[in-house]
């Protein structure tokens, strides 16, 4: 932030430095260069498929201000395709944008594909994708079988790595930046000219950090959006679910949880994270919902009755179902629910997902069979790369220098003891010294 109050005071010897601002200590953050060929018409791109390499033709100038077409020139442009991509029934390459960062020049190409046709009418596994204030998402799994709807009461939470507490603290100084009111270059000031031009310098260097803080929160919700679906999707897949119920953003409200809590929430990339989950979804041949928010997290998916919170806003508990947990994984067993009921009555409109308007109700029974799969967790064990050296004696009989097993919190395999050893976890790394002989 910088001071445009008053102009500052001449630096006395000796004096101790005055308030220092963030735009005096760092510069913009730095974002990488792109360019947009997605508008431009044939004369000046061309994207052309020979084998597995993708083409680009782009015809740029040779000097500031061309007027002929002598100061043209051809550049040619190849990148090899993805080995994922290779056998898909893709149609049509679009015009990429070209992005050039420390390490190289990036293509980003977008492709028309063809996808296997929805069916909800089949539809008899569902996810439902909750949103939360805390983390992006949370989602659990219901199941429509003869005897009506099951579900194990057990969801799934995404986890971000990380990338909303950047995202927050990137929010947090973008918000600070913007406070200064954007007609500060046309407000009458008595200055002299010379503190003029420092503030307006000032004024340059706030612009610039502020449309780079943007930037960047652009691709971090790029980044998270697109996380979230790979991540929401695999889980779906596993569960063998055809369709995925998302609460319609139209219809949610942020209140009720404190000022800072709001706008993040309202500022999230949720718009991003659903347009990313329809479109991964698509290309395994899930289908992908939008269903009313309303109640979802407050109502008992069994008996459709208020729940409770003994444990506080992150828990709820109904008495008369004896079901509870996470609020987060209720509501997504709600709005799977609520998918199932209303398959047959969902409108569609262009450009927009399969929504359905109307919340029925049926109860959800609770069932002790496994119905998601099982989230991955991570597998630590702490591996000895190197052992320290040690010079060999020389001798009839030598002695083995082994160093000795160190224990580790982190050791979750325990090694098979020797058969003369049962119940030990000791393990011998060398023979034992053979016994002396006595005479008699």
């Amino acid at each position: 932030m910088c001071d445009v109050s008053s102009p500052p005071a001449p630096a006395v010897v000796g004096a101790p430095a005055g308030r220092l601002r963030i735009t005096d200590l760092q510069e913009p953050p730095q974002t990488s260069a792109m360019a947009r060929l997605s508008a431009a018409d044939r004369q000046l791109a061309q994207l052309a498929v020979i084998g597995d390499e993708l083409v680009l033709t782009v015809k740029l100038p040779t000097c500031p201000t061309p007027t002929g077409r002598a100061q043209w020139r051809r550049v040619r442009l190849t990148a090899a395709i993805p080995e994922h991509l290779h056998g898909r029934a893709i149609t049509d390459w679009h015009l990429p944008t070209l992005v050039l960062d420390r390490r190289g020049l990036l293509w980003r190409c977008a492709a028309t594909e063809l996808v296997p046709a929805d069916d909800l009418d089949s539809a008899a596994v569902a996810v439902g994708v909750d949103w939360s204030p805390s983390t992006l998402g949370a989602a659990a799994i219901t199941a429509a079988n003869p005897d009506g709807l099951v579900s194990d009461y057990r969801g799934w939470t995404y986890d971000d790595r990380g990338l909303g507490i950047k995202l927050a603290r990137l929010q947090t100084e973008g918000q600070l930046l913007h406070r200064k009111p954007p007609g500060w270059p046309n407000w009458p000031r008595p200055h002299p000219p010379e503190v003029r031009a420092q503030l307006d310098a000032k004024i340059a260097v706030l612009d610039g950090h502020r449309t780079a803080v943007g930037v960047k929160r652009g691709k971090i919700n790029r980044e998270l959006a697109f996380h979230f679906a790979r991540q929401v999707t695999g889980y779906a897949a596993d569960a063998q679910a055809q369709l995925i119920a998302v609460e319609d953003l139209t219809t949610l409200e942020t209140r009720g949880h404190g000022r800072v809590n709001n706008n993040r929430a309202a500022q999230s990339a949720r718009r991003q994270a659903v347009a990313a989950l329809a479109h991964t979804a698509a290309g395994i041949g899930i289908t992908v919902v939008s269903v009313p928010a309303r109640g979802s997290s407050a109502q008992c998916p069994g008996c459709d009755e208020p729940l409770a919170r003994p444990g506080g806003y992150h828990a709820a508990w109904c008495s008369p179902c004896r079901v509870g947990g996470n609020r987060n994984h209720l509501a997504g067993v709600n709005l799977a629910k609520r998918a199932l009921l209303g398959k047959n009555k969902t409108t569609r409109r262009r450009e927009q997902l399969p929504a359905i308007r109307v919340a029925e109700h049926a109860p959800v029974r609770q069932c002790r069979d496994k119905k998601g799969p099982t989230p991955s967790r991570p597998w630590h064990r702490r591996v000895r790369h190197s052992l320290p050296t040690v010079t060999p004696r020389m001798g009839v009989n030598p002695k083995q220098h082994v160093p000795a097993p160190q224990a580790s919190v982190w050791d979750t395999v325990k090694p098979t003891p020797p058969h003369d050893e049962a119940g030990s976890r000791d393990t011998r790394l060398s023979p034992r010294p053979p016994r002396k002989r006595q005479r008699t």
